[in-house]
């Protein structure tokens, strides 16, 4: 994998784009990969890092992936803490995601 043996500085000094949806990945998937260089540092679109990401587990499908940063962003007061308490409550206890999804806990799995 292109990451490691690098260290934490070295790979946050790498851009890829977000994780899109799997459904909206189409019009991303037939863009020409561009990377660019500015001074020391490398930035690349997803078509260029699209083999790092193919192979994601997902916590809920399309949108949290296993082992990697998932960011809530908007407006102060749109309800992130509330959209991240209620996922939360999700992940520990079950129930439905906000798409339908439904998720059963796993027992004795560990939350940070």
């Amino acid at each position: 994998m292109k990451f490691q043996g690098l260290s934490l500085t070295e790979v946050a000094n790498y851009k890829i784009l977000e994780l899109k949806n799997p459904e909206h990945q189409d019009r991303q998937d037939r863009q020409k990969s561009n990377t660019a260089k500015v001074g020391d540092v490398e930035y690349s679109d997803y078509g260029a890092v699209q083999d790092l990401v193919s192979a994601v587990n997902w916590a809920w499908f399309g949108w949290i992936p296993n082992g990697l940063l998932t960011m809530l962003a908007a407006e102060a007061g749109k309800g992130k803490s509330y959209l991240a308490l209620w996922i939360a409550k999700i992940f520990i206890h079950g129930g439905t995601f906000p798409d339908g999804t439904p998720h059963a806990p796993e027992p004795n799995g560990k939350i940070l």
